[in-house]
Parts: C-alpha cells; sequence; structure tokens
C-alpha cells in the first residue's frame, strides 16, 4: 500500500481501497496481555502474525496507520470506519511510549533481562525492549497528521533516538540486518518530524550511509554484523538493504547525490524480466543469538561446540520473500518525484555531500 502510490497509482484505486478495507477488519479491539500495564487505553492496532490478539504490533500499527492515512476510501461510511481506526490505533500506538521514550514491538516497559539467563535461551532476548527502528517508525506515522515536535510524545521519542546514535552516526537495528536498518529507519522518521535535515548528527548519518556504498552501487551487511561489530560494513549486496540506503538518504534530501543515482541505476539493471528482485540472503532478524541481544562493541570468540559465534548457529534470522519487490518500489518511485521536485531542477542550492550530482532515472 506504500509502495503502489509512491509508483504514482491513485489512492482512489480498486485495490488500495480493497486492501484498506481488509486492514480495517483486522484490528484488533480486544485487550491483550499489554493491558496488565496500559489498562487506561483502549485496545488498537494490528498483529505481526495473521491471527495474535493478544500482541498488536506497534511497529505494523504505525505503518498501517501511516498507509490508512494516504489511501481514500471512495463511500463517506468508509471514510468514517477508516478515520475510526487511525484514532484508535494512533492513540493507543502513543499510548504504548516506553518511560525511557522509546517504543517497543508489542509490549510496554518490558526490559528485564531475567529470562535470557535460562539455559535454553541460546539465542538471546526474549523480552521486548525499546528499540531505536520501532520508534523512529511511530515517529513517522505521527509525522504524517502533523504532531508538532513539541509534542511529549514525539520530543520524548526524538530525545531516545539521539541517545542511540553512536558515535559514527548511525544506528543499530533490531528487526532488520543492521546498521543500515536502523539509520534507514531513522531518517526518514526525523524528516516526517520536521527535524531539520542539516543538522550535524543528521550529515553524519548520511556520510556514513554514503561512505558504505559498495563499488558495484549497492548496499549489504551481513547477519554477522550482531555478534562481530567489525564485520558490520561487509556483507552481499541485496534490493532491500539498498532500498533502506535509498530511501533514508532520499529522505535527509541527499535525493541528487551521485551515491543515490548509483544505486537507483544498479535497482534497476538488476530487476528481473518479471519485474521482480532476487534476494536469497536473510535481511531480517528475529534473534541475534549471543547474550542478552543487546548491540555489542567488542567480538569474543565463542568457546565450545554450543558457543555462539559469526557463524549464526543460535540466532534467528529471515527472508521476507515479498519485501524484496516492495522496497524498491517505494525509492524509485520517491526518487523521481524527489527529482522533478522545483529544488532537483537545477543544482544551485541543491543538498550535496562528497561532490553529489544530478543525474536522472537512467532507462
Amino acid at each position: 500500500m506504500r509502495g503502489l502510490p509512491d509508483s504514482g497509482v491513485p489512492a482512489e484505486h480498486p485495490a488500495l481501497q480493497c486492501a484498506a478495507s481488509r486492514l480495517i477488519r483486522k484490528e484488533i479491539r480486544q485487550k491483550g496481555d499489554w493491558a496488565v500495564f496500559r489498562l487506561q487505553f483502549e485496545p488498537s492496532g494490528w498483529a505481526y502474525e495473521f491471527e495474535n490478539i493478544h500482541y498488536p504490533d506497534i511497529d505494523d500499527t504505525s505503518i498501517i496507520v501511516f498507509d490508512l492515512a494516504a489511501d481514500t476510501m471512495g463511500y463517506e461510511s468508509r471514510n468514517r470506519a477508516r478515520n475510526a481506526a487511525i484514532g484508535c490505533a494512533a492513540n493507543w500506538s502513543t499510548g504504548m511510549q516506553c518511560s525511557n521514550g522509546g517504543w517497543a514491538a508489542f509490549d510496554w516497559n518490558n526490559d528485564s533481562r531475567r529470562l535470557a539467563n535460562i539455559p535454553f535461551a541460546d539465542f538471546g532476548k526474549l523480552l521486548n525492549p525499546p528499540s531505536v527502528d520501532v520508534t523512529a517508525h511511530v515517529l513517522e506515522m505521527c509525522g504524517r497528521p502533523g504532531y508538532p515536535l513539541e509534542y511529549p510524545a514525539v520530543s520524548r521519542g526524538l530525545a531516545f533516538i539521539w541517545g542511540q546514535q553512536d558515535h559514527e552516526g548511525r544506528w543499530f537495528g533490531r528487526w532488520g540486518i543492521n546498521y543500515l536498518y536502523g539509520t534507514a529507519a531513522v531518517l526518514p522518521g526525523l524528516e516526517a518530524s520536521g527535524v531539520g535535515m542539516s543538522l550535524p548528527r543528521v550529515r553524519r548519518a548520511v556520510e556514513w550511509l554514503v561512505a558504505r556504498q559498495k563499488p558495484d552501487g549497492w548496499w549489504g551487511e551481513t547477519c554477522a554484523s550482531y555478534v562481530n561489530p567489525a564485520l558490520r560494513r561487509q556483507g552481499r549486496s541485496t534490493p532491500s538493504q539498498t532500498y533502506w540506503a535509498l530511501i533514508a538518504l532520499i529522505g535527509a534530501g541527499y535525493a541528487s547525490h551521485d551515491a543515490v543515482a548509483r544505486g537507483i541505476d544498479f535497482l534497476i539493471e538488476l530487476q528481473r524480466a518479471d519485474g521482480t528482485w532476487d534476494e536469497p540472503q536473510f535481511t531480517g532478524r528475529g534473534f541475534s543469538g549471543y547474550g542478552h541481544g543487546d548491540r555489542l562493541e567488542n567480538f569474543e570468540p565463542a568457546d565450545g561446540a554450543d558457543g555462539q559465534g559469526p557463524e549464526l548457529g543460535a540466532a534467528v534470522m529471515i527472508n521476507y520473500h515479498f519485501c524484496r519487490n516492495c522496497f524498491p518500489l517505494w525509492a524509485l518511485g520517491r526518487y523521481e518525484q524527489a527529482m522533478m521536485r522545483p529544488q532537483y531542477s537545477t543544482t544551485e542550492g541543491a543538498p550535496f555531500l562528497c561532490g553529489a550530482s544530478l543525474r536522472p532515472l537512467k532507462h
């Protein structure tokens, strides 16, 4: 639903209306386990799974609210149902903000490490503390209806994100691999929230992304970067991770940068005849397979056959087969839209970094 409008499909298209109707029907409206501590909020949201009424997913919910808000239902009764779902879900999502300003995927203030110490919990984190990527998606959702920077939930969420940025300007990725995902989630969230993209800390993130581009024009990062920080700069190029970098750079105002044009060119060139992209690599993360699952600064080789090393024998990683085709649509569509805006019609005044240059779509 986000990739099609970004690609020029009108909001009133029957496919988008049908998808929106289904999402509205699937909204969760009964209290789950989270209500033990957040009983004052009316239940809402959508599950990550096909059916899971006990744990609606804040990450998925934030994306769905954003997309429903951009849709046109066609009939007044359908628009009322859509608006009601958006209002309830947005209220529930913001109400699930944790004490430190961040959001978790499906829980509130649950950062205990006790379960990770159980011997059979060799894949690490079992519970659901706040993460940067989920927080950034919620801020992006808040930015669509125009929540101001001074709004308490937004300001606290931004403070959480800034506190998690490391010295190289990047952010750790909890639900996607890895620093590419975390950084790519944050920049569009900041832009949607109204944060100035000229801030030095934003430029540091942009510079890190540009420096990570591979000679072939793509981006990639290995799953093993979770257990060995030295590998965060390595990995085979993938369409999904290339999209993440592109959408972050475009959102930050660098659509005219040569790195973006090179990434777009390679997305186009490697598209298959049936319109899809090939991606056998795993770019989603379930569990990192070590300790408590927090960000590691140093790698210590594991001892023993049951130890966790860069081979990820105890980890749970995920291959999302549809993302490889949806994500590039976002990047291609938003690149084309950005390059058609007046500020990109000339190099004068256009954002630049490391010798940016203007280039149109190659094909």
